[in-house]
């Protein structure tokens, strides 16, 4: 919460907003159907929304599923769940530390490609896996991967689009 707090001041104080929003542009009440319209049309769009849903799914699903297995099969109470979460929250926020460099060196959708698959492979140890320590281990892959994907993915939507579509 300490930190929360921190990142809720340091926005706060300095962050600058550099959106422009464009006047033809108005808000319309069927402006979120509208919108799934038109990533039916563009291709690109519709291949990344595929790839934002089931990350999305995919993220969900284990963060829900691990703690009632770390309950049921190694008895934790609600304080180890909550440090798994700290601790999966830890490697969530490191992931975003890698996404600079890699978007310099690779393609973004290339990233966004190879991230959600150690992700799902990740995932998938998981559930395998019967060895309380290495759910640990597979948490730093799954929190670093799932970052870097979820950046990837967002930065490949803005990068598909036109100037004027961004946002």
């Amino acid at each position: 919460s300490i930190l929360a707090l921190i990142a809720f001041l340091w926005i706060g104080l300095s962050f600058s907003e550099s959106f422009d929003r464009h006047p033809e542009k108005k808000l319309h009440p069927h402006r979120v159907i509208l919108v799934f319209v038109e990533v039916c049309k563009h291709p690109r769009i519709r291949k990344l929304t595929t790839a934002f849903l089931f990350h999305q799914i995919g993220i969900g699903l284990y963060i829900q599923l691990i703690l009632i297995e770390l309950h049921q099969r190694y008895q934790y109470n609600a304080f180890k769940m909550g440090l798994f979460n700290a601790f999966l929250g830890l490697w969530l926020g490191m992931g975003v530390f890698f996404i600079p460099r890699l978007s310099k060196n690779f393609k973004i959708e290339w990233v966004a490609c190879v991230f959600i698959a150690l992700l799902g492979v990740s995932q998938l140890l998981t559930s395998i896996s019967t060895f309380e320590a290495l759910l640990w281990l597979l948490a730093v892959l799954i929190g670093t991967t799932g970052s870097v994907a979820w950046s990837a993915i967002l930065t490949g939507f803005s990068n598909a689009v036109d100037e004027k579509s961004q946002g």
